[in-house]
């Protein structure tokens, strides 16, 4: 499919549709033939980091699809045209040929994290066997360590995990946090995530990167043990971490230490507030308007 994919020529199309419709055409034209779909914003509504297992849409969509040839598009709307009643506006295009999957991947270079951490892409090749490294399939979703706050996070695990520590990841996505400490040196990882999708990506990612199975626990909130971690790290959202500060202290040691990411700067002293009676939090670090606080 991919080779033939950079090959031959390609039709694009474009649906403009309100948020509720563009879910559900999405999966369809990924069900079909088609062989990329995209969503974007069809205004310019800014979107901010997601609550946890919610999909994020603007009011208006565009949902662009590429299909092989004409043949399998007109099936497509044939049959799109049959579950709905009508479509939704459209506009079909050629698309020069293109080498999509060389393309793809050059969006995705290597990153240095910190002085100590590099992550890579599942297709490079770690250069240096002796430095601290993690590979991601930047194909799954949760997170690849581009967006500010993962990148924050990592650096505070960068600077806070000591050889033999346990961290607890809450809201573990793709498991990024979770196996960059290991790779940095902690002894065990427990991510936690209310979402199945979330712990399958932590789960390939911990393959990838030949995660010893003893050293992770990755689950659903229900199941996770009493154990307290030298290091609790959550890169969730405002409300949640307030919700959540009474978990975090059962699964703390004393002397843990606690990173918390996904807040606007505004949010930051909310949070501080909140967290004083217990643990002292400091901004540890900002990028653009988010913020990350360590305590």
């Amino acid at each position: 499919m991919l080779n033939s994919f950079i090959e031959s020529s390609v039709l694009q199309i474009c649906f403009e549709c309100p948020r509720k419709v563009a879910e559900p055409l999405s999966q369809f034209l990924m069900d079909t033939e088609a062989l990329a779909v995209s969503l974007m914003d069809a205004a310019d509504t800014p979107i901010f980091e997601p609550a946890l297992n919610e999909t994020p849409l603007w009011p208006n969509v565009k949902v662009v699809a590429l299909f092989q040839d004409k043949t399998s598009l007109d099936e497509a709307l044939k049959t799109l045209e049959q579950l709905l009643g009508q479509l939704p506006p459209y506009e079909i295009e050629n698309v020069e040929n293109r080498d999509w999957v060389s393309e793809t991947q050059a969006q995705f270079q290597p990153m240095q994290i910190g002085e100590k951490l590099w992550i890579y892409p599942e297709w490079e090749k770690i250069p240096n066997e002796h430095q601290p490294a993690m590979k991601l399939a930047p194909g799954l979703a949760f997170g690849t360590g581009t967006h500010p706050t993962t990148k924050m996070c990592l650096e505070a695990l960068s600077k806070l995990t000591a050889p033999g520590t346990e961290v607890i990841d809450f809201g573990c996505g793709s498991g990024i946090l979770g196996i960059a400490a290991l790779i940095l040196g902690a002894n065990k990882i427990y991510g936690v995530d209310i979402d199945p999708q979330a712990i399958e990506a932590s789960q390939q990612n911990a393959l990838l990167n030949n995660i010893n199975a003893e050293k992770i626990w990755l689950g659903l909130p229900e199941s996770f043990p009493a154990v307290k971690a030298d290091i609790i790290v959550a890169n969730i959202l405002a409300k949640p971490l307030i919700d959540l500060k009474g978990i975090f202290h059962q699964h703390l040691k004393p002397d843990g230490k606690i990173i918390l990411a996904g807040l606007l700067d505004s949010q930051a002293q909310e949070i501080i507030t909140h967290y004083r009676d217990w643990k002292p939090l400091e901004i540890f670090m900002q990028q653009e308007e988010w913020v990350c606080l360590v305590g």
